[in-house]
């Protein structure tokens, strides 16, 4: 029982050490185009949310807007129905 290994044995390995690294080699590279993939997809959601967020915004404004509309026809169309002197 020798504890030394013959080279044919030692030989033997090598492409199994080969095999292991290309296959971790192959799953870093993978791994690394999917987190590419997810930063390009949250970039993405973040300028669909600011755009949601821009078109609230003008909702909101054009709102505000419409109810000063509104309000200033009423008000000017009590001035002048009940007329300028009380």
């Amino acid at each position: 029982m020798d504890s030394k290994k013959t080279p044919a044995e030692t030989g033997a390995e090598i492409p199994q050490v080969v095999a292991v690294l290309l296959l971790a080699a192959l799953a870093l590279s993978a791994l690394t185009t999917l987190l590419a993939a997810l930063s390009g997809l949250l970039l993405l959601l973040a300028w669909l949310l600011l755009a949601a967020a821009a078109l609230l915004l003008a909702r909101l404004v054009l709102a505000a807007l419409l109810l000063a509309g509104i309000l200033l026809v009423r008000i000017v169309h009590n001035f002048s129905y009940f007329g300028s002197s009380p």
